[in-house]
């Protein structure tokens, strides 16, 4: 009896020790994310330019701290009390618009949990505008400060004319 007691006891130790949770998912929301983005300042934010984007197109950077943002993007200033970095972070990115001066961005955050916590972000840039007249633009969106690493955010891309 002492040894089946036994043996039921280990099979239920090592089931239990397989339940364990990923720590790493420990504080996940699994959703969409409220999520807002600068608003203009002087200047536009689609014209902010971070600084070792250079002419790279499909690029993007999470910003976490007010001295990096200071630092890595040009006319920061005019924006940078429009972001709690306690709370909050940045992504910023930068595409090339193709022709249309007038174009507007609409952002979609979500946030999955498993295997892994993943930010995805969907962009789109509609354009309601004939010019032809081609040009970077920068697109940013405020999110909450997340205990995740610049791999595991996303960026998708979509151009409507």
């Amino acid at each position: 009896m002492k040894k089946y007691l036994l043996f039921l006891i280990t099979i239920v130790s090592l089931s239990l020790a397989g339940c364990s949770t990923d720590d790493d998912n420990r504080d996940c929301y699994e959703g969409f994310m409220p999520t807002r983005d600068l608003y203009k300042n002087g200047i536009d934010p689609r014209d902010l330019k971070v600084k070792d984007f250079g002419n790279d197109v499909g690029v993007f950077t999470v910003i976490t701290s007010r001295s990096e943002f200071l630092s890595r993007v040009t006319d920061a200033r005019l924006f940078v009390d429009q972001i709690n970095f306690n709370k909050e972070n940045i992504l910023i990115g930068q595409e090339y618009i193709k022709k249309g001066s007038n174009v507007k961005i609409n952002t979609i955050t979500e946030q999955t949990c498993y295997p892994r916590a993943r930010v995805n972000v969907t962009v789109d840039f509609i354009n309601s505008s004939i010019n032809n007249r081609p040009h970077f633009i920068t697109y940013n969106v405020i999110l909450p400060k997340l205990n995740i690493s610049q791999s595991q955010y996303s960026v998708y891309s979509n151009f409507i004319y």
